[in-house]
């Protein structure tokens, strides 16, 4: 992978070669980590996440999984 995020002919390579791919999303870390901000992040940050995946030929209908880097705490 030459970078995030990953490009269409980088998945189309990857495919090719007999690899398949999953879509990951994840936004900052810490305090400015997208998991923090409840519903109202997950109605900005689906979107963004469901273009990323069609730009990099993500098929519709195929989940997107999340990504949390961070140590969240039993009440988070």
């Amino acid at each position: 992978m030459l970078g995030k995020p990953v490009s269409l002919a980088e998945t189309k390579d990857f495919k090719a070669h007999g690899l398949a791919t999953a879509s990951v999303y994840q936004f900052g870390r810490a305090e400015t980590a997208d998991w923090l901000g409840g519903a109202a992040s997950a109605a900005i940050h689906a979107p963004q996440a469901i273009e990323l995946h069609r730009a990099a030929g993500g098929p519709t209908g195929r989940p997107i999984y999340i990504a949390i880097d961070d140590n969240p705490t039993r009440s988070q």
